[in-house]
């Protein structure tokens, strides 16, 4: 996600997000250290915590997949080919691998960890430091009140709206024990200073729990104010409250927002004269359609110009402004401005209950729901970003880095339909995430004016019952999509072994415009629209390819049915394409994988059929437990990378054998062989500098051959995508 897109929802993210607090588990320290300067572009970053992390899986943070939730400011692309470590000792979690900028001024937050024994962190950590030759010496300091407050479980934010539409956070810090904080290392600009309380550290930010948020408000008219700061100025006297936020409906915090609408702003860059609301958000609401927190996007047509606030009933705070910004984002609907007379979301939720949330709701009372206004179509223009709410995690997870559901509206350039299809509706998504089975998920749409309610949630069914849907909306997209893959998302219980899929995805390539686009699809209808950089093939599929419930049934019969009995919430995957296959690329293949989130995905277990014939072939990539015992090739990292960057081969070889690097490109020719000779055994990394040198952007296909003193050969092959 780009810098532009993400903005949206970085302060959404600050609102919501989650620090773990309690004395007795602390960072020690984290290196780059606080203020160093000239660190290398090439470097790591480690913490080193006063107790082992537990490292089960029991505690895993959804923003970043690990068991330490941390954050780097600004991450367009410098966490992109990283990996993490953890020491023996269980007390030191390193990110290696990271690619910083030169001249950056970076900003390093450890959120949150669980100690093994289960005790969260006692509360955040920060860290500044530069690639630079030093960094600038402005500062915000001042206090935050509340009575009763642990200051520990505070955290203060500082961040900037840059008139480049580049949104980011300056800086951090954690006050003492009487609320006293300063946030240095600020270069000259405007400000805007907050702060987030997790008052029952329960390890999450969560307003219906009785958590806390306040903001620098001196004028006391509930807007955010702008602390400006000049070149090595210290701006002292930056005091606020924190107090509790209660729940409101969408139209009685909009009252809120309103008077900072209606004028010339100075939270939102200077609105225009002619602000019209397009957008309504709310992440997290109550059964009666109430919300702690709420977002409005507003459009001026005049200039152009989008920008929006997030508000509770005594805090608003300004948006990004998107002025000539064209990227997909939060705020991006027809900018159609929604009637003045739009539904209140309590009675929207008193429609949707009668619609059959309210059962939903009784089986799953603590379902997540959100809602989002504006003006499109249902049927079409909405989808789900980044795959953040709809996947289901194997593992157990507390209830405590709660997600709220990303989603946002798409325009899709559409002659075929016209502009009257478009109504304001409010689309509500209720997601029992822990459900056990994956279908608990409710989702309606109900229009704004006449309270016609359709309710869109998505159903089981095979490949072929979303086919003729997807080709027809495609057609209406692009007039020569071609279809070139279908393939299910690797969420846990999104393929069952009868061969149907909760979501399937539909690949298109269009020649005038030589790009791929997705439709996400379910129960015949389209769920999501996006752009693919690129694919496997461009080959348009035939008509005559077999059905999923036909090729799953040839992977249970092969062993997938073992593989599910003996891994217990194991993961199934399909794939329909060209070019899977890469000692035949001509052949259409069905390539279905087993797998688990414990297992990487290149070591699942694979087999390609024929989609045509149905023949069973040479499987690409065999799991690591098809090599003999004590012989183990661990998977390549990083992946992705970049061409001509380093990669390592991780292998570990019971007794010593010839290794051969061998790489094939998706149509199976042999781009380049490495002779590393005889290995001893034990473990061993192979890193390679050279292997990936003038390789176009795409997948590729790393053979390690072994073989062995007796003459037998063992090969296993890893994909690898160079970006």
């Amino acid at each position: 996600m780009n810098g532009l897109r993400k903005a949206s929802w970085v302060l959404m993210f600050l609102l919501l997000g989650a620090w773990h607090v309690q004395a007795q588990f602390s960072v020690t320290s984290i290196t780059p250290s606080h203020g160093t300067a000239q660190v290398p572009q090439n470097t790591s970053i480690s913490i080193v915590f006063n107790q082992p992390i537990d490292q089960s899986g029991q505690y895993i943070f959804d923003e970043n997949g690990e068991p330490v939730n941390w954050r780097l400011y600004p991450d367009t692309d410098e966490t992109l080919n990283s990996y993490t470590m953890i020491s023996s000792d269980g007390k030191t979690f390193t990110l290696v691998n990271l690619s910083l900028k030169a001249n950056t001024q970076y900003t390093f937050v450890v959120e949150g960890a669980f100690a093994a024994d289960g005790t969260p962190l006692s509360g955040p950590a920060v860290v500044m430091f530069t690639t630079g030759d030093g960094l600038p010496d402005g500062r915000i300091s001042g206090s935050v009140s509340g009575t009763g407050v642990n200051f520990q479980r505070v955290l203060v934010n500082v961040f900037v709206q840059s008139p480049f539409n580049d949104f980011f956070f300056a800086g951090f810090a954690v006050p003492d024990n009487s609320g006293n904080y300063s946030v240095p290392y600020l270069p000259a600009g405007s400000y805007y200073v907050i702060a987030t309380y997790d008052s029952n550290g329960n390890g999450v930010f969560d307003p219906g729990e009785g958590d806390w948020v306040g903001g620098y408000d001196p004028n006391g008219d509930k807007l955010v104010d702008a602390v400006n700061v000049n070149q090595g100025q210290s701006v002292d006297g930056v005091h606020f409250a924190i107090q509790s936020v209660t729940p409101a409906t969408a139209r009685t915090i909009f009252q809120v927002v309103a008077p900072f609408v209606a004028t010339q702003g100075q939270g939102a860059g200077g609105l225009a004269s002619d602000p019209a609301l397009i957008s309504i958000f709310g992440p997290q609401l109550n059964a009666d359609g109430q919300a702690y927190i709420w977002g409005y996007g507003f459009y001026s047509a005049a200039e152009d110009k989008r920008f929006g606030f997030f508000a509770t009933q005594n805090l608003v705070v300004p948006a990004l402004l998107f002025a000539g910004d064209t990227s997909f984002t939060l705020f991006d609907t027809l900018k159609t401005p929604l009637p003045d007379n739009w539904m209140d979301s309590d009675a929207a939720m008193t429609v949707v209950k009668n619609a059959g949330a309210a059962d939903f709701l009784q089986k799953y009372p603590d379902a997540d729901i959100s809602a989002f206004g504006a003006t499109f179509d249902p049927d079409s223009l909405f989808r789900f970003e980044s795959g953040e709410s709809l996947s289901k995690s194997a593992q157990p997870q507390p209830r405590r880095n709660r997600q709220f559901v990303r989603w946002q509206t798409r325009v899709v350039p559409n002659k075929a339909l016209s502009p009257e299809v478009y109504a304001p509706f409010w689309i509500f998504i209720m997601d029992a995430k822990e459900a056990e089975e994956f279908l608990s998920f409710f989702i309606a749409a109900v229009n704004m004016l006449t309270a016609e309610t359709t309710v869109l949630s998505p159903a089981f069914g095979v490949a072929r019952s979303n086919l003729q849907t997807a080709k027809q909306f495609a057609s209406t997209l692009v007039s020569d999509a071609s279809l070139v893959g279908i393939m299910t998302p690797p969420f846990f219980g999104a393929l069952q072994p009868d061969g149907q899929a909760i979501f399937w995805a539909f690949v298109f390539y269009s020649a005038s415009a030589d790009s791929f686009f997705q439709l996400m699809m379910s129960n015949s209808r389209v769920f999501g629209v996006s752009g693919a950089d690129s694919f496997v093939s461009k080959q348009p599929l035939p008509d005559t390819f077999m059905d999923s419930d036909e090729a799953l049934a040839k992977a249970e019969a092969r062993g997938g049915a073992d593989f599910r009995q003996n891994n217990p919430g194991a993961i199934m995957t399909a794939w329909l394409a060209y070019g899977l296959y890469p000692q035949d690329p001509s052949l259409l293949v069905w390539m279905v994988q087993y797998g688990t989130y414990a297992m990487p995905q290149d070591q699942w277990l694979t087999f390609i059929f024929d989609a045509i014939t149905g023949d069973v072939l040479v499987n690409v990539e065999e799991s690591g437990n098809r090599l003999p015992e004590g012989f183990q090739i661990h998977p390549v990292y990083p992946n992705p990378q970049q061409a001509g960057g380093r990669i390592h081969i991780p292998l570990t070889l019971q007794e010593s054998a010839d290794v051969e690097i061998v790489l094939y490109n998706l149509l199976g020719q042999v781009v380049r062989t490495v002779q590393y000779g005889r290995l001893t055994s034990g473990s061993h990394t192979l890193r390679m500098q050279d292997l990936l040198q003038n390789l176009s952007v795409g997948a590729y296909f790393v053979q390690v051959k072994l073989t062995r003193p007796n003459g037998q050969i063992h090969r296993l092959m890893r994909r690898i995508v160079v970006q």
